[in-house]
């Protein structure tokens, strides 16, 4: 068996202005950590073969960094971003408390609600960012980071790569 490893490490910054002149109560952005999917399907004959979301192909591991505490919670669970939770250590990426003050109440992030169909959330690299508050003429940032490692260097696998358009 190969033992290679390789990683790739991917970061994202989200920012974010409310260029209105009264303060924006709550904002839900709902973002997606790239997931690999198999180039081939290994279904055993007879089954029905998985869809693209399912086909994860083992010797792929995703590694979440930031959010930090988002890869240690399950589907449902919020976690807080800002104000900061004493026992949270500082991530990399993660800005410092002041980063935010004066210019938003809370910002928490959690998994995607999963739909009728089972998608979404962990297991897809679905979440959302909750942002309360947010003050008038305020711009935020909001940073993720992640390491996609591929064990193995026969992998025939292909990432899917989704382009977000930008709003303005």
């Amino acid at each position: 068996m190969d033992e290679r490893t390789q990683t790739t490490s991917y970061k994202t910054t989200v920012i974010i202005k409310n260029n209105h002149n009264y303060d924006l109560s709550k904002v839900i952005i709902k973002d997606v950590i790239h997931t690999p999917i198999g180039a081939t399907d290994n279904s055993p004959p007879g089954t029905t073969p998985p869809d693209d979301h399912t086909r994860q192909d083992r010797r792929i591991q995703v590694v979440l960094k930031n959010p930090a505490l988002l890869g240690k919670a399950a589907d449902g669970d919020v976690v807080q971003v800002f104000p900061r939770p004493t026992a949270f250590g500082v991530a990399s990426g993660v800005p410092e408390p002041a980063f935010y003050e004066g210019k938003v109440k809370a910002i928490s992030t959690q998994w995607s609600k999963l739909g009728l169909d089972g998608k979404g959330g962990e297991k897809e690299g679905k979440y959302e960012w909750l942002i309360c508050g947010l003050k008038a003429g305020a711009e935020i940032c909001l940073f993720s980071e992640w390491d996609a490692q591929a064990h193995g260097a026969s992998w025939p696998g292909r990432w899917e790569e989704i382009k977000m358009p930008v709003m303005e």
